[in-house]
């Protein structure tokens, strides 16, 4: 499922692009919107609505800069030379932040009203993965230069979400709005780029109650994969669309209208595994978060 023709034709460059010689990661990487700097001892968190990203320092909790980025920050990496990546949706650029001046080197553009979302480098360091939620691909970066390496992947609409397992080989992709039935995780082949299989987040038949509902897995906005590669965690609300007056009758409540929930992947079964999905009662949207994104 290669897309047909190269989207991302190209990028429009501001600046010198990063020169150093890339280094790896021992884990399996996910897009996040804070990350931490072990090497300098220093926290970067996004500033969505101010356009900003927060440089603290981990000894002393002060703000040592807030740097200018683009439209809307969404999520941001470290690339392996040390250089921090902040995707920019509404303006559909990339912000790349020198490490120690914390100010943007330079900045690429993906094709324009891409609305680009999630990124995440490969354990290898070799290239970064960006969902592109307007057009429905995830585009490959080198990891030195930001130009495009080989051809957009198709992986269906809204992909947000990004994660790559410790060896490469696996890319999960989230899908942000869920058709009516489930909701979508999209595999992708870290070699050959082509789509491998697509997961499905089952509709939970309930039944509603104080502390669980019925609906489908909706808003499926972030995912990362366990060290040890065997599961995948999705962070998602769930939409009670089996209730209420014109559906079964019954009046939808606070309780059950709408949920947060966390979904697991068995990724040598390939499927999702139901009996671990939990329902987070009088929560705020979650965000799975692992290890591997203290980067070293």
């Amino acid at each position: 499922m290669l897309a047909g023709c190269v989207a991302w034709v190209g990028l429009a460059h501001s600046g010198a692009p990063p020169t150093s010689v890339p280094t790896s990661w021992n884990g399996p990487t996910a897009a996040t919107t804070i990350i931490f700097d072990e090497r300098r001892q220093r926290a970067w968190s996004l500033n969505s609505d101010s356009d900003t990203v927060a440089v603290i320092d981990a000894t002393t909790f002060v703000r040592l800069a807030e740097s200018k980025v683009g439209d809307h920050p969404r999520t941001l990496a470290m690339g392996p030379d040390g250089t921090v990546w902040v995707v920019n949706q509404d303006d559909a650029t990339i912000s790349l932040l020198d490490g120690d001046t914390t100010l943007e080197r330079t900045r690429v553009a993906p094709p324009y009203a891409s609305r680009p979302y999630g990124i995440a480098f490969s354990p290898s360091g070799e290239v970064a993965y960006v969902t592109l939620q307007a057009t429905g691909q995830l585009v490959k970066l080198n990891a030195l230069d930001a130009t495009p390496v080989g051809t957009a992947i198709d992986v269906g609409l809204t992909p947000r979400g990004v994660a790559v397992s410790a060896d490469g080989s696996r890319v999960l992709v989230t899908r942000y709005i869920s058709p009516t039935e489930h909701g979508v995780v999209t595999e992708v082949d870290g070699g050959s780029g082509t789509v491998a299989r697509r997961f499905e987040l089952a509709f939970d038949p309930g039944p509603d109650s104080p502390v669980g509902g019925r609906g489908v897995p909706n808003l499926l906005a972030a995912v990362a994969i366990a060290p040890d590669g065997r599961r995948a965690w999705i962070a998602s609300k769930k939409d009670n669309t089996a209730r209420g007056l014109h559906r079964s009758g019954e009046a939808l409540t606070f309780e059950s209208t709408t949920r947060t929930i966390v979904s697991q992947l068995d990724l040598a079964a390939n499927r999702e595994v139901l009996a671990a999905r939990r329902d987070l009662d009088d929560r705020a949207m979650a965000r799975p978060i692992q290890k591997s994104l203290i980067c070293r």
